[in-house]
Formats: structure tokens, C-alpha cells, sequence
């Protein structure tokens, strides 16, 4: 399954729309959340290895009703300060 996220720029605070595609589709994500439930690896700026476990779920509204994807992920992040 391919998925593509868009991200839209602006104020933090005025209303979006958050959509995703997969397979081809647009599809509405009308609600969604990830959760951070492990760090692993060290902070040292660009040198580090620190990357983020958890969950992520999203709740879609497509031509097929409403469902909720739920999966896990890892991110490497760096710490610039």
C-alpha cells in the first residue's frame, strides 16, 4: 500500500484539513494522534543515534466510510540545541 502524506503550512491555530493518499485515493483524516513509547540511542547533535518508538493512528473518511489505521513507527531525530 502506498500512502503519501500532504502537509499545509500557516497559522498552528486556524483550522486545517489533513488528507492522505493511498492506493491513489485522497482520502479525509479528519482525526488522528502517534504516541512516543521508547527513545533509544543518545542525543549529540547530528552525531546522535536517538530515535523514537511508538503508534501512530489515523481515522479516514473515504468513498468507503470511515475507518481508523493504526501502526508503529521508528524516527531517527536530531537535537540541533
Amino acid at each position: 500500500m502506498a500512502t503519501a502524506a500532504r502537509f499545509r503550512r500557516g497559522d498552528p491555530r486556524d483550522p486545517k484539513t489533513s488528507k492522505i493518499t493511498i492506493d491513489g485515493i485522497e482520502e479525509r483524516v479528519p482525526a488522528g494522534s502517534f504516541t512516543v513509547q521508547r527513545l533509544s540511542g543518545k542525543w549529540s547533535g547530528s552525531e546522535g543515534d536517538r530515535t523514537l518508538h511508538g503508534t501512530i493512528e489515523l481515522r479516514i473518511r473515504g468513498i468507503g466510510g470511515e475507518r481508523t489505521l493504526r501502526n508503529r513507527f521508528g524516527a531517527h531525530a536530531v537535537s540541533w540545541g
